[in-house]
């Protein structure tokens, strides 16, 4: 006969539902009540199932069902150890769960903290750079106070700047310009001498064509220029205090540049010689003579000792500042 095996609570029971194949059909009796009190009791003792459990199998004999409901007790017991053991299990499981972020989280970490020792390092080494370059800038500074020290107590102004120009020249100046001007007036005329430290040839020797000496020829460049009427007669001289020469003579605007085009004028020292005298004579007149270049030779060496001075005290603001 096959029949179900049911518990419902703490109760068991038996429904027959058919008959086994070959045999006449007649009515079995329940099992016997120690079978249902030792299902009871397994029931009681394992615990309670929510709802009811059903089992399906063949129930030929009173010893099969006590087998059946044994095993039922065993499994349930097997699902209570499962419920009790379930939370440990849970809490293992999340403990290796946390122990694996928080190694994550200490491997993220490395990269930030190698980060940080790196830029501990870098700004140790800017420090040190920092340091080394105002050590540096100090010494260079001191160099440069030094240097200046020493122009300023050797500097003495040379006796014929300081007498000032000849001729009724005026002399304009302007610190950290090379450019010096003189000025006068002759008549209706404006005679100006311009002279510029950075615009000087280098020393030449020459021979003297009578004795054969030989001598450093340390001549001072400049123009002078008469103007008059709108345009200006601009001669290119040289001059060491002992000779005056003329390079060269243009007839130019009095304002405005001379295009590249324009006609400057003869080579000079091709001209007759008697147009040439003239020439010089004509400057005289006007103060351009050895005399203005012997003033204006050591009023070159002098501006640029000037210039030197103040260059070296601009360096040294700067590099203190």
């Amino acid at each position: 006969m096959l029949g179900f095996c049911a518990l419902r609570g703490n109760k068991a029971s038996f429904q027959p539902v058919g008959h086994l194949p070959g045999t006449p059909p007649a009515a079995h009796p329940p099992p016997p009540l120690r079978h249902r009190a030792h299902a009871a009791e397994c029931s009681g003792r394992r615990g309670r199932l929510a709802g009811a459990v059903s089992i399906s199998c063949p129930l030929s004999s009173p010893r099969q069902t006590a087998l059946w409901v044994s095993a039922l007790g065993f499994a349930l017991h097997i699902a209570h150890m499962l419920r009790r053991a379930a939370p440990r299990l849970l809490g293992r499981l999340l403990a290796i769960e946390g122990g694996l972020l928080v190694a994550e989280s200490k491997a993220a970490l490395l990269p930030a903290a190698a980060r940080s020792v790196q830029q501990s390092v870098s700004a140790a080494a800017a420090a040190r750079g920092f340091r080394s370059s105002a050590a540096g800038s100090s010494s260079l500074a001191e160099a440069l106070r030094n240097e200046v020290n020493y122009e300023k107590e050797n500097y003495e102004q040379p006796p014929e700047v300081c007498a000032g120009p000849p001729a009724g020249f005026t002399l304009t100046e302007s610190r950290g310009d090379t450019l010096m001007t003189l000025t006068k007036k002759h008549g209706a005329e404006t005679v100006t001498v311009d002279v510029m430290v950075n615009d000087q040839p280098e020393e030449e020797l020459v021979q003297d064509e009578e004795s054969g000496a030989v001598d450093a020829d340390v001549g001072v460049v400049f123009t002078a220029a008469v103007t008059k009427g709108g345009r200006s007669l601009v001669f290119e001289c040289k001059s060491d205090g002992q000779y005056l020469e003329v390079l060269h003579a243009s007839l130019e605007p009095a304002e405005g540049e001379v295009e590249d085009s324009a006609y400057t004028g003869p080579v000079y020292e091709e001209l007759d010689e008697e147009l040439q005298a003239q020439f010089e004579e004509y400057l005289a007149e006007r103060g351009i003579t050895q005399e203005l270049g012997a003033y204006l030779l050591p009023l070159v060496h002098d501006k640029e000792q000037r210039e030197y001075m103040g260059w070296l005290e601009g360096v040294e603001t700067f590099v203190r500042q």
